[in-house]
């Protein structure tokens, strides 16, 4: 695997930021890589200074995650929860794999994920996410509609964060997320990662993009982005090869969590540097 130094992915900082935001992409089971970057900036307490997070798909799920503040909550779904806990027929039939969902798929009108719902209606506390500091922004596609759109956290009904939230990630493979009349699918088919939103709303010193997306290696979807924000977006991808994004197993995250952790560590110790 090609190991790649993320300080290098922009282009200089001469003090330390006080105002920090985070922008999550879409990448399944690669969301297990933000999760390890966001525990060591809690650890070197730089999260102290993030203001917002935003996410796509995945990233909407870690972003919600990151703004309850309970490690022990998030390692529920990352560490500890198993793929048959998510994906209904993989505890129907787990002899099946993967070709068995896509059975499921075919059958149902899109895979199931109603194990995965219901964990996500667990783990998430509207509550906690509603009264943290940091504001929250995702993205959700809205297919009734045709139109992608951008919600942030005191945008949304009471007692319907969490729905929107399973909403903005439910891939297109994935039966289509109801609310009310509409029917909605992954936000990352609107935006990969939503980096607008952050500085829509805050004047940030920095905002720290992590790209774990398969699609955007190929294709330039953030060049604009880097262009108009210039040294204020830190765009980083991890520093070696992630597993797939459809590998759900245990190892996987437990490597992916690893990494994210080791890239975040030495992001931080460069932040910390100029605080002193």
């Amino acid at each position: 695997m090609k190991s790649t130094d993320p300080w290098t992915n922009f282009k200089r900082i001469e003090k330390f930021p006080h105002k920090i935001g985070l922008s999550l992409s879409g990448g399944a089971a690669r969301g297990a890589y933000q999760m390890g970057f966001w525990r060591a900036l809690q650890e070197s307490g730089i999260s102290d200074n993030v203001k917002i997070i935003t996410g796509a798909s995945v990233g909407g799920i870690n972003a919600a995650l990151m703004l309850q503040n309970d490690w022990e909550q998030s390692k529920k779904l990352w560490v500890e929860a198993e793929p048959q806990d998510g994906f209904d027929h993989l505890r129907e039939k787990p002899e099946e794999g993967v070709f068995g969902l896509l059975k499921d798929g075919i059958k149902n009108g899109g895979i199931r994920i109603d194990g995965l719902k219901k964990m996500l209606r667990e783990y998430l506390d509207e509550v906690k996410i509603r009264h943290s500091p940091i504001d929250l922004g995702f993205v959700v596609y809205n297919l009734s509609q045709r139109k992608g759109e951008a919600w942030f956290k005191d945008q949304v009904p009471n007692g319907q964060l969490t729905e929107y939230i399973i909403a903005g990630a439910s891939l297109p493979v994935f039966q289509r997320h109801q609310i009310g009349e509409n029917k909605y699918i992954d936000g990352g088919v609107y935006k990969i990662m939503p980096i607008e939103m952050a500085f829509e709303r805050y004047d940030l010193d920095l905002l720290i993009g992590l790209d774990v997306a398969e699609a955007s290696k190929f294709m330039p979807l953030l060049w604009r982005s880097k262009w108009r924000f210039g040294d204020r977006l830190m765009y980083l991808r991890p520093s070696q090869s992630l597993p797939s994004p459809i590998n759900f197993s245990r190892k996987a995250r437990e490597i992916q969590l690893d990494l994210g952790y080791r890239d975040g560590a030495r992001v931080c110790e460069r932040l910390m540097k100029l605080a002193r």
